[in-house]
């Protein structure tokens, strides 16, 4: 079987209008959703801001942008 033009699986109208044929590319794009981190790392440690302990890793408190050590967060 040989290759195939990509415009066999458009139709005359899609070709008429110039449509590529790549939806998400013709919408406009919109903002993300900024990710919220969970956890949070330092070689040497940061302080938790509950107890104020020192600890490498820390965790979302859940309220606000608190970090807190492993014995302080409610899981």
């Amino acid at each position: 079987m040989g290759d195939r033009s990509l415009d066999e699986f458009s139709t005359p109208a899609e070709r008429a209008e110039g449509h590529d044929g790549d939806d998400a590319a013709d919408s406009p794009a919109s903002d993300p959703t900024p990710a919220t981190p969970t956890m949070r790392w330092s070689p040497d440690g940061a302080a938790c801001a509950a107890c104020g302990a020192t600890a490498s890793r820390l965790w979302h408190a859940g309220d606000g942008d608190a970090f807190v050590c492993a014995d302080c967060k409610e899981w």
